[in-house]
């Protein structure tokens, strides 16, 4: 019996590669030529700080760069309105509007359809826990304090923030930002550094920040045709809340059709905290991503891959992001590991139970460092020059489109090799049962594929990779047996 073509709409998301992106930094979509070996990006720390120009018509202009890569669905940084001079995304004012500098609703369109027409899906990140710095205290800025209230003084716009609804200073807990980040409730109570607590509380004004909270994100669905969310800063919002939201969007999209809706949720934090949030359908691994970053300091990172656990819920896997959480300095890994080192570790985040999600100018080999989140954050694009650093032909991301390949090919379980697809490396990939006996063992070359075993499918497999080199023989690492 022929396999089913899977497509965006039928794909376990277990199958995708995401290719997480920061919408200003990514393209503007200006015509440019692209720079070899250029591991800078663009951008000095101030201009970093600002907003740089990527636009909703860069990232479109460019899907063949990133699908090219094997990655099948991109993850959008917020571009609804913001307030003025914020580049990231995350200070919205009208939660119903596209921020103009990004783009207008119809390129955002464009840009979903052009996506679904190569079979990439699209995930839109999701602000539920605050809205922008849309309106002052009396005092300064006051810091959380045991719980205390502070009087609340103006809008900064006569007309934001939109839905009306959120025009209501009763809807904001209004206790000043957060100082201990993982006291609770002072987590769920207090601001984000300047931007403004939503009350996501068990009561009527948490009621009416979760009915607008759930059309506004409808709405989006509807129009755009978006294939999951991201939920931004969910360890900040009560998990019972944080379930009711998750309940009532997916019942919706249920009734619209939608078979795969994925919610991501961005907790940080261990496990135990992960699993109180129960309606998520994944989670952002910051249990794995701490634990690769102690054991690569301490020379043993092959110790964090998780291949042999099978977690309850989805863990999203990723080696870097735009929002290094408890590291100082805030790194990219192109810092710390070598290009051997990257391609190693992007394919064995390949082989984890999970999903896959690779940072933007990851597959330039991109060094930037500093202490805050813009450092890491470069542009890809030269605002001052006709000039890119999406450079298809570079050698490390061709390494990084091979591995790509490779993993999803044997997460898979179709492992089918195409002579055309390698060119730079070998490797001995070994498949073996729970009492570690050779199932089978594939040599792959850019000459010649070995089988030396015929697949047998009807075992339970487990993944075992022994060497992988490059083209002059240099072996990055020898992982051992790895049992379930």
């Amino acid at each position: 019996m022929p396999q089913e073509h899977l497509t965006y709409r039928t794909r376990p998301w277990t199958n995708e590669w995401i290719y997480s992106l920061v919408i200003d930094r990514f393209h503007d979509g200006k015509d440019r030529v692209a720079l070899s070996n250029n591991r800078k990006g663009f951008g000095t720390a101030e201009e970093l700080r600002q907003v740089c120009g990527g636009t909703i018509e860069g990232i479109r202009k460019q899907l063949a760069y990133i699908h090219n890569l094997g990655c099948t669905c991109i993850l959008l940084t917020p571009f609804l309105e913001n307030n003025p001079g914020y580049y990231h995304g995350y200070a919205i004012q009208d939660f119903l509007k596209v921020d103009e500098r990004f783009g207008t609703l119809a390129e955002l369109q464009h840009l979903v359809e052009e996506a679904h027409a190569i079979d990439m899906r699209v995930v839109m990140d999701v602000v539920l826990n605050h809205t922008g710095n849309n309106w002052s205290y009396k005092k300064g800025d006051p810091a959380y304090s045991k719980g205390r209230s502070y009087a609340f003084s103006h809008w900064h716009r006569d007309d934001k923030p939109q839905p009306i609804a959120l025009r209501n200073e009763k809807l904001y807990s209004k206790k000043g930002h957060i100082v201990n980040w993982d006291s609770y409730p002072e987590s769920w109570e207090g601001d984000v550094f300047e931007l403004k607590d939503l009350t996501w509380t068990e009561d009527k004004k948490g009621l009416i920040v979760l009915d607008a909270m759930v059309d506004v994100y409808l709405y989006w669905i509807k129009v755009l045709r978006v294939d999951g969310f991201r939920l931004d800063a969910l360890k900040h919002i009560r998990p019972s809340m944080a379930q009711k939201f998750c309940e009532r969007i997916k019942v919706a999209v249920s009734q619209m059709g939608y078979k795969h809706f994925l919610m991501i949720g961005e907790v940080v934090g261990d496990l135990e905290l992960i699993n109180s949030y129960q309606e998520i359908d994944a989670y952002y691994n910051f249990p794995f991503y701490f634990d690769w970053n102690e054991k690569l300091a301490e020379g043993l990172v092959f110790d964090a891959f998780q291949l042999g656990q099978k977690p309850t819920l989805v863990p999203l896997n990723f080696l870097d992001n735009h929002d290094q959480i408890g590291l100082s300095p805030k790194r990219r890994i192109g810092k710390v590991l070598s290009d051997e080192g990257i391609v190693a570790n992007i394919f064995l985040l390949g082989l984890m139970p999970g999903i896959p999600c690779l940072y933007y100018g990851t597959e330039q080999g991109l060094t930037g460092e500093g202490e805050m989140d813009h450092d890491i954050r470069e542009c890809l694009f030269d605002r001052d020059a006709h000039v890119d650093v999406l450079d298809k032909s570079s050698e490390l991301y061709l390494k990084i489109c091979e591995v790509i390949f490779i993993s999803k090919k044997i997460k898979a379980r179709t492992l089918r090799i195409d002579q055309k697809t390698m060119s730079s490396l070998s490797l001995v990939y070994q498949c073996l049962d729970e009492q570690g006996m050779c199932l089978y063992s594939i040599t792959i070359t850019g000459a010649e594929t070995k089988k030396d075993v015929e697949p047998i499918f009807d075992r339970k497999l487990v993944y075992a990779l022994s060497g992988f080199w490059d083209k002059a023989g240099k072996c990055f690492f020898d992982l051992k047996v790895v049992k379930g």
